[in-house]
């Protein structure tokens, strides 16, 4: 599954230009404070700091980029799983008698619960609960209609059916999970008290004060990106949302 962008929201930029702003005005306004009674105690009071938040940046760094790449594998994995789905389904009813009118019912399914994304926000992904169960119903149903069927292709579609299931069940608790606001107060609040000491200690010369503006505008790049992989705007969505369209196309083509 391709991998979405996310730095093509306009926020995202109005966001970065702010960060870009706050951090030059910082730089340019804060006074320098290192003389020689402060200079060693801000020196230090910035490099004890400064390693506790990258811990803390680190950590919550890990988890929102664990937490996306669990939610695109999950996707991922239901849309091979639906697929399976189709092409096991289709081999099984092939030649049989009742074969086809099975068939159609299970296509039928797989393509309403496919299509509906188009007509709804990813958000929403728990509106399509009902019309995932048509699924699996029309797969619990292939005995009432199919006598003479292979039990082993049978046993197997089944299990792709039981695996999506379950990755619907995690992409529940996935799609809406995110940083708590405790967090995100605590990450900002490390995030100024370093970028002042930053720039208290940074003397007023204009090498100092640029390097010191740099530092302060990738503090605020961190932010934004830990922001940018915790949160699901609507491109994403729609993005999400899109890949579940074009799966109605993928699963007809064999090979897919």
């Amino acid at each position: 599954m391709r991998s979405h962008t996310t730095t093509t929201h306009s926020w995202t930029y109005i966001r970065i230009f702010f960060g870009l702003v706050a951090a030059l005005l910082i730089s340019l306004f804060i006074p320098y404070l290192g003389d020689t009674e402060l200079d060693q105690y801000l020196y230090s009071s910035a490099v004890n700091i400064g390693i506790l938040y990258a811990m803390v940046v680190g950590f919550l760094m890990m988890i929102v980029i664990n937490r996306k790449q669990a939610l695109d594998g999950q996707i991922s994995l239901e849309l091979n799983k639906l697929r399976r789905i189709y092409h096991l389904g289709k081999h099984v009813s092939t030649g049989k008698e009742g074969g086809a009118t099975w068939f159609k019912i299970l296509d039928k399914a797989l393509t309403d619960y496919l299509k509906a994304f188009g007509k709804r926000d990813f958000s929403e992904y728990d509106a399509g609960n009902a019309l995932h169960r048509k699924i699996t119903y029309a797969v619990y149903a292939l005995p009432d209609y199919v006598q003479d069927y292979v039990s082993e292709l049978y046993t197997s579609l089944l299990e792709a059916t039981g695996e999506v299931t379950e990755a619907r069940e995690r992409l529940h608790s996935l799609k809406d999970a995110s940083i708590g606001n405790f967090q995100w107060i605590v990450t900002i609040s490390m995030t100024l008290i370093f970028g002042l000491l930053l720039a208290i200690d940074s003397p007023l010369t204009f090498l100092t004060r640029f390097i010191t503006f740099a530092l302060l505008f990738n503090l605020s790049l961190m932010i934004q990106l830990i922001y940018e992989y915790d949160q699901m705007n609507d491109k994403k969505r729609r993005f999400y949302s899109q890949l579940y369209t074009d799966n109605v196309k993928s699963m007809r083509t064999i090979g897919k």
